[in-house]
């Protein structure tokens, strides 16, 4: 069972990336059900921490086309927030070698360069 904080971080996430954030209301955790819900374009739904997004139609708890698109967005952040974290900690690799090694430092940041190009075409 996810802790209140880590509900409360899901709930920045969702607030942070969720697109045409304007129609989204009610807002809420739910640390008995280990959950966050919220309303979005009139629609409900609940997340988990593992940023598994279900539309909640009743009483029943469904994958649909609107929880897929919603799973999408906040995965798609979460991976673009890695890979940016990543790239980060390898360009001070890089200066850290530029330190000892010109060529070295040199190389890495070639490979992060070439890496970088090959994730902008996707």
């Amino acid at each position: 069972m996810p802790t209140a904080q880590e509900l409360e971080q899901l709930a920045d996430h969702i607030r942070a990336t969720i697109p045409d954030r304007k129609h989204m209301s009610q807002l809420k955790v739910r640390p008995d059900a280990g959950i966050a819900e919220f309303m979005w374009h009139a629609r409900h739904f609940v997340a988990k921490t593992t940023l598994e997004v279900f539309e909640v139609k009743g009483p029943t708890v469904l994958i649909t086309g609107a929880s897929m698109l919603m799973q999408a967005a906040l995965r798609t952040k979460e991976r673009n927030t890695k890979v940016i974290e990543a790239v980060i900690e390898s360009i001070k690799t890089a200066e850290e070698q530029m330190r000892a090694s010109a060529d070295k430092g040199l190389a890495l940041l070639q490979q992060v360069k070439g890496t970088l190009k090959r994730l902008s075409k996707h």
